[in-house]
């Protein structure tokens, strides 16, 4: 469901000090409907570098991306994924451990669709339940305070 918080939780991992201080580099990626490799990692080449990516091929990126990424180690968030075709999945994971395989990346993915996360997950799925109706209240109540 949208709108259950999984970005903002996100957000706050992808922010905290603990995160910063392991990680070399940190990517943000919105993924939304469009679960193109070439698209996702020119977008993380344009997230890593500040520019927008003019290169061409999915190999010229890749090279690029190596250099940016080095030996350190990343934390890559794809965010809204809907993707539910586990070979799409399959040809982003084998160019990011062919870019970078080191121990201790990290990829964070949220996403509606309990599939979506069957498909891209080697961790179990966190769920994230509604609050109930007196925790919605409450957050309006303090909100209309201050």
């Amino acid at each position: 469901m949208a709108g259950m918080g999984k970005t903002t939780l996100a957000k706050l991992v992808y922010n905290h000090e603990l995160v910063t201080r392991h990680f070399d580099k940190k990517i943000w990626v919105c993924v939304s409907d469009d679960f193109d490799d070439r698209r996702i990692l020119g977008r993380i080449l344009e997230d890593l570098t500040g520019n927008s990516s003019q290169l061409g091929t999915k190999n010229a990126i890749l090279e690029k991306l190596q250099k940016e990424l080095g030996g350190g180690r990343y934390l890559l968030v794809l965010d809204d994924v809907w993707n539910e075709e586990s070979i799409k999945w399959d040809a982003l994971r084998t160019c990011l451990v062919g870019i970078n395989s080191n121990i201790g990346n990290c990829i964070i993915v949220t996403a509606r669709s309990d599939h979506v996360a069957m498909i891209m997950g080697t961790l179990p799925v966190l769920h994230l339940g509604g609050l109930c109706d007196a925790d919605c209240w409450s957050i309006i109540r303090k909100k209309s305070i201050s």
